[in-house]
């Protein structure tokens, strides 16, 4: 099987698997990281913002619309979480997503974490 593609999404092998681990209050690490143009830092504090484009995405007339990981970023709130970013341009970038366990029927804190 062929490896992974450049600029596509793999698990980093830092972050714990899916899913590993089932007590409440759990912490569980899901990441994915790429080999694409990486994010400047000057940009990063933004990149939670719905239809936000990094200057190096913006400079290289890269299509999207802007919304993947501020869609990520709500998510892993809704869920009581939080979002975190590692990128360096021409380095690619990883994306961690720190979630905790809850017991069933309890709803996740109601506390809104941006990327950090």
């Amino acid at each position: 099987m062929p490896g992974p593609t450049p600029g596509r999404g793999q698990p980093p092998e830092r972050a714990a698997a899916p899913g590993a681990g089932h007590g409440v209050g759990q912490a569980h690490l899901v990441g994915v990281e790429d080999t694409g143009i990486g994010i400047p830092e000057e940009d990063l504090r933004d990149v939670g913002r719905r239809f936000f484009r990094a200057s190096s995405v913006t400079a290289q007339t890269t299509p999207g619309t802007g919304l993947g990981l501020s869609i990520v970023q709500s998510i892993a709130a809704a869920h009581g979480g939080r979002m975190s970013l590692d990128s360096a341009p021409g380095q690619g970038t990883i994306v961690t997503l720190h979630l905790t366990s809850v017991a069933e029927g309890e709803a996740p804190e109601d506390e809104h974490h941006g990327a950090s």
